[in-house]
């Protein structure tokens, strides 16, 4: 049974893997993302963590036999027991007791960060009228109403949206026209309305537990950059060729505000209007 269990969670994770790879170097190709669908793509990478998580075999799979290398790694890791004080233990128990120390580890110390950020943001934040009367506009252009905290903080070096449940839009304490107010918070509202915190929240909770796998550092880095194409179409999917190009051009302006201020809240949700690399801004340009 516990064999049966070693190799059902090995072939989730190794298939699994190899699916991600694929799937990464695909997203890459523009025809694909094109023909397939962004939103399609970050399906599929939600898939493979799923598939990760729950490795159940398949009624109609067999087992096969390996003599060789692979039956004397196995016999080494889950069948030679060593008497440590009062127990018969192996060196796989070892290592699930291992997985198990670091992951909790992990995933309390994401949660520690992610509650020390949310309530410092909600403690140095104030709201600012013109903020919730173009959050107003939002409301009304996206037609469905969830509750959103706007506040302007110093913590922040530039826009960014927190919290599933109390959901907040912080804001550097800074001069924004409404146009650039409206595009910012039009952009994080979407993520919301998508359920993009959720996505990432989950993301970083399989990170924290396969924190040994490196193929979901990869995962998280692409799927976070898929998640800004997604939103980013969806924003734009109605507007104007002038609204587009001053959408983009609050891109660019919000960039090189954040630039030049230094960040110290030590945990980010979703980054209003995105962040990274040039290659990856351009790429969500050309979408």
């Amino acid at each position: 049974m516990m064999a049966g269990s070693i190799v059902a969670v090995g072939m989730a994770v190794f298939w699994s893997g190899i699916l991600i790879g694929i799937i990464y170097c695909m997203r890459k190709k523009n025809l694909f993302v094109k023909s397939f669908g962004i939103g399609s793509i970050v399906g599929l990478y939600l898939f493979c963590l799923l598939r990760m998580f729950l490795p159940f075999n398949f009624a109609f799979t067999q087992g096969i036999e390996l003599e060789g290398l692979f039956s004397d790694i196995f016999r080494i890791l889950c069948l030679n027991k060593y008497w440590i004080g009062n127990y018969d233990v192996t060196i796989f128990d070892g290592l699930i007791l291992l997985w198990i120390v670091v992951a909790l580890f992990l995933f309390g110390k994401f949660l520690y960060e992610y509650r020390k950020t949310c309530r410092v943001l909600q403690e140095a934040g104030e709201e600012e009228p013109q903020s919730m009367e173009v959050m107003r506009k939002v409301y009304e252009l996206k037609g469905k109403r969830r509750e959103v905290v706007v506040l302007r903080s110093k913590e922040v070096n530039m826009p960014m949206g927190m919290g599933i449940w109390k959901r907040r839009i912080v804001l550097p304490k800074q001069e924004y026209k409404d146009e650039e107010l409206y595009y910012i918070l039009l952009h994080e509202y979407t993520h919301f309305i998508n359920g993009d915190l959720l996505i990432k929240f989950m993301v970083q909770a399989f990170c924290c537990i396969f924190w040994w796998n490196p193929i979901l550092y990869l995962l998280r880095k692409d799927l976070d950059q898929s998640l800004e194409i997604k939103c980013d179409v969806c924003v734009t999917k109605n507007f104007s060729a002038k609204e587009t190009a001053d959408y983009l051009q609050t891109i660019v302006a919000t960039l090189k505000a954040a630039g030049k201020r230094k960040r110290k809240a030590g945990f980010n949700g979703t980054v209003a209007l995105g962040k990274g690399k040039k290659n990856e801004l351009l790429e969500r340009f050309e979408y």
